[in-house]
């Protein structure tokens, strides 16, 4: 991260490795539309697809939940996808600098930030489930997990609920 004002402001800017070849969740299984990144879906995600999802993310979310640290910002378009289907967060710690809280202590609000990952993790998984951006909000929930139901293995639905 660094600051610059080549760009004839007082810019942040946030560096992070780049990964050849690399999509997001979102341009993998979503149409995306305009700007908006609303649609249906592109490629149906088959189970053993996320299945290899939800075991790399959750063993990424153990080491940084188990480090003391959150994630804070997990959806379709901050997870990459590399070759051989491997699975990379992407902007973490960007949230620590967008909300910075002040003098209130960083530590506190630590439990509550990996349950809102967890949280967030659960979204994430119901959308790539039903092929909905928008499947976890409200009365959208019980449909989509009727969906995942009829789609996905017992297994798959009871982790996703």
């Amino acid at each position: 991260m660094f600051t610059t004002k080549s760009f004839g402001d007082n810019s942040l800017v946030f560096v992070y490795d780049y990964h050849a070849g690399a999509d997001t969740l979102l341009m993998n299984h979503f149409h995306v539309e305009g700007s908006e990144g609303l649609g249906g879906p592109a490629v149906e995600v088959k189970e053993d697809t996320l299945w290899q999802y939800i075991i790399q993310i959750s063993s990424a979310l153990t080491a940084i939940h188990s480090s003391g640290l959150a994630v804070r910002f997990i959806d379709a378009s901050k997870v990459l996808v590399s070759r051989k289907s491997r699975v990379r967060l992407n902007s973490v710690g960007i949230m620590d600098i967008l909300r910075f809280e002040g003098n209130a202590a960083p530590q506190n609000h630590i439990p509550r930030y990996q349950q809102e990952d967890l949280v967030a993790f659960g979204h994430l998984l119901v959308c790539l489930a039903t092929g909905n951006l928008s499947g976890h909000h409200g009365d959208n929930y019980n449909t989509a997990m009727n969906i995942i139901s009829k789609k996905y293995q017992k297994d798959l639905v009871n982790l996703i609920q």
